[in-house]
């Protein structure tokens, strides 16, 4: 097992949590190992972020090859900003560091040093919904997001269907703070697996 400073700790965590949130998961590089057994011990706080977002990323599996089959037949985007989805916001055109993942997830990365917390804008025109904590909030606001080293600020758009598979066993924290009764209003086609592939 391989031995990794704070700030190493802390750009390993940053990143495997972004890496939830784009088109392709990956953690790339050789040194240190990637893999997350060969970061540090299992009772390690940071080990047990990078076991969350892995296992949520692969409970979103579903919503995201629904996403990525709406890109080949209908030129949709998985990741974009958020103009795209909010044109008539003019608060959203000159935001660069939040972003749509599909239709359902805003997504605001943490890229400084240190910080703890950030601004997050949520659009107008729909009202959103935390991930971790199923708190509703108004569209069209700017709000004090937390941003501990557990977790990347994250919204629910309301009335999103996600489609997601099976739970992994956890002790840690639920990976699906919000149920499906948050949701209203919402269609949604789901891409079928056909279990020959990924």
């Amino acid at each position: 097992m391989q031995k990794t400073g704070r700030n190493g700790w802390s750009s390993i965590r940053v990143g495997f949590e972004f890496g939830a949130f784009v088109p392709l998961f990956r953690s790339h590089g050789q040194m240190p190992y990637r893999e997350i057994y060969n970061l540090g011990a299992s009772s390690l706080d940071t080990y047990q972020t990078l076991v969350f977002y892995d296992k949520l990323r692969y409970r979103l599996l579903p919503y995201i090859y629904t996403v990525a089959a709406q890109t080949y037949h209908n030129d949709y985007t998985i990741m974009r900003g958020l103009v795209m989805d909010f044109p008539t916001d003019n608060n959203v055109r000159n935001i660069a560091d939040q972003y749509m993942f599909g239709p359902a997830f805003l997504v605001s990365p943490v890229y400084e040093y240190g910080a703890r917390n950030r601004d997050v804008y949520l659009p107008a025109g729909a009202s959103w919904y935390d991930f971790y904590t199923a708190e509703k909030l108004e569209g069209g606001t700017h709000v004090n997001a937390a941003a501990p080293l557990a977790h990347i600020p994250l919204y629910v758009r309301a009335g999103s269907i996600v489609p997601v598979g099976r739970r992994f066993n956890t002790r840690e924290r639920s990976l699906m703070p919000l149920s499906p009764c948050t949701c209203t209003r919402a269609r949604w086609g789901v891409f079928p697996v056909r279990g020959c592939g990924y």
